[in-house]
């Protein structure tokens, strides 16, 4: 069986306060993509699939790293807390400075 080149997904999600209203939602949110990347991962066994994830407020949180999509596992209200302010553009800044040097 022919290997081909390994995929990469890094989700950014945002922990700020303002997320507060949409919190279940986006909770909900972020686990159906996680569960929908490990079913790809089954359709398609073939090619390696990898997940990173980095939550963001005042400053950026790598929460996992590279995690083969077999072995996600959903988050849940304890790895998911809401607190200080939007910092979008340091974690995307640090996500694309992250992925380059990989």
């Amino acid at each position: 069986m022919e290997t081909k080149n390994a995929t990469y997904y890094h989700l950014i999600l945002d922990k700020s306060g303002s997320m507060n209203s949409h919190y279940n939602e986006t909770l909900e949110g972020l686990n159906e993509k996680l569960l929908s990347i490990q079913n790809i991962q089954k359709r398609n066994p073939e090619i390696p699939i990898y997940v990173s994830l980095t939550l963001f407020s005042d400053s950026p949180e790598l929460v996992f790293e590279n995690v083969p999509a077999s072995e996600l596992q959903p988050l849940t209200k304890t790895d998911y807390v809401l607190d200080g302010m939007t910092g979008l553009l340091d974690a995307v800044g640090t996500v694309i400075n992250r992925m380059e040097y990989e």
